[in-house]
Parts: structure tokens; C-alpha cells; sequence
């Protein structure tokens, strides 16, 4: 059930996708360059100290892309593109969404997106 997969993820790491690796990218993609990063540049989508869920699956889809290339255990160069990940993609946005609906409720989680962000850095 989807309240127990929530709160699995939530014991696991704190907070629903919030798995160190997705903080270094995010900050490694979008915050490496001090007051020339694209996140400021495109601060915009980063209202109120929050991700958008779109990049959190953007950089989720990343991660399994990078695991795909190393998956017969020596590299091998996988291109990152919509028609191979498109899918994954939409798996993951679909998570985070039914996570920010079942966490928005009252009294069903203590995280929420702005803690979430606070807990990456």
C-alpha cells in the first residue's frame, strides 16, 4: 500500500528521495559555480528554497542512466536521451508527485519540500 511505501522511504533516508546522491547532482548541475550557477540563473524555478519536482526526476532518471553504464561492470558509454529515458522519467515524476499529494495532507508526514531542501544541503 502507498501509505507504506511512504513511510518505508521515509525511515530509509528521511525524507522521499532523499538519497545523498540527488543533493550532490543537484547542487554539481545546478549550484556549481557560486554566483554564476544556472540555479540562480534560473532562480525562477527554484521559488521559495524549493526543487521542482521536475529536476528531482530529471536528476533521479541521471543516476540510473550512470548506474545503466556501469551495469556489465566496466563502463560503457550509454547516451542520456528522451527516447531511452523518457520512461523512466515519467515513472519517477509520477512518485514525487503521489509523494507531494499524500505528504501535503494533514497528519501524514513531518518533511515537507522546503525541509527537504534544507536536509540536501
Amino acid at each position: 500500500d502507498i501509505q507504506n511505501l511512504f513511510a518505508e522511504a521515509i525511515s530509509d533516508w528521511g525524507l522521499m528521495f532523499g538519497h545523498p546522491a540527488i543533493s550532490h547532482l543537484l547542487r554539481l548541475v545546478w549550484f556549481n559555480n557560486k554566483d554564476k550557477s544556472d540555479g540562480l540563473f534560473w532562480s525562477a524555478y527554484f521559488k521559495d528554497d524549493m526543487v521542482p519536482i521536475l529536476a528531482i526526476a530529471w536528476l533521479c532518471t541521471a543516476i540510473c542512466c550512470a548506474i545503466q553504464e556501469y551495469s556489465e561492470g566496466t563502463l560503457e558509454g550509454v547516451r542520456f536521451l528522451e527516447e531511452g529515458y523518457e520512461g523512466i522519467y515519467r515513472v519517477f515524476l509520477k512518485e514525487l508527485q503521489n509523494w507531494h499529494s499524500w505528504s501535503s495532507e494533514p497528519g501524514r508526514a513531518d518533511v515537507i519540500w522546503s525541509e527537504a531542501l534544507e536536509a540536501w544541503w
